[in-house]
């Protein structure tokens, strides 16, 4: 009785996808072309002009020591647009209002490679104490928030 029903649903099934490709085929032929089937089953490449924008920073926490006596501490931080575009800066601020970025970069070309100069007074943070720093950009991902954290 099992195998009876597994062969009439097996039967049934295989009707349903020929039905469903008798309505599909003239459909998918005319917006993909007649070789459309190798192109669903490898993928359509996204064209040029479809990347995404990307700022990438080394990393998202930034560990720091200072002497006890250093009045003024500057940490310097990598970044790259990776994107096909220039992009844009709107704003960058910190948790504490205490972080100040040097100079305000406010475009980013493609490919190009730059350094985010924060500078703070470590004596205003107890050990492990962290505060975040925040970019927001026109391009993915639209909000960047550095963590800065004292050893």
């Amino acid at each position: 009785m099992f195998v009876v029903v597994c062969l009439i649903l097996s039967c049934k099934s295989e009707q349903n996808k020929s039905e469903a490709e008798a309505v599909l085929d003239p459909w998918l032929v005319e917006k993909l072309g007649p070789d459309y089937k190798e192109k669903v089953n490898s993928g359509i490449a996204p064209s040029v002009d479809d990347t995404i924008q990307q700022l990438v920073f080394p990393d998202s926490v930034f560990l720091f020591d200072a002497k006890s006596w250093q009045q003024k501490f500057v940490l310097k931080i990598p970044y790259e647009n990776v994107g096909k575009k220039p992009s844009k800066f709107y704003q960058s601020f910190s948790s504490c209002q205490c972080i100040d970025q040097t100079p305000k970069k406010e475009y980013l070309n493609p490919g190009q490679k730059d350094e985010l100069t924060l500078t703070f007074d470590p004596r205003k943070w107890q050990r492990g104490q962290s505060h975040s720093f925040s970019i927001v950009s026109e391009h993915f991902p639209h909000l960047n928030t550095l963590i800065i954290e004292r050893k």
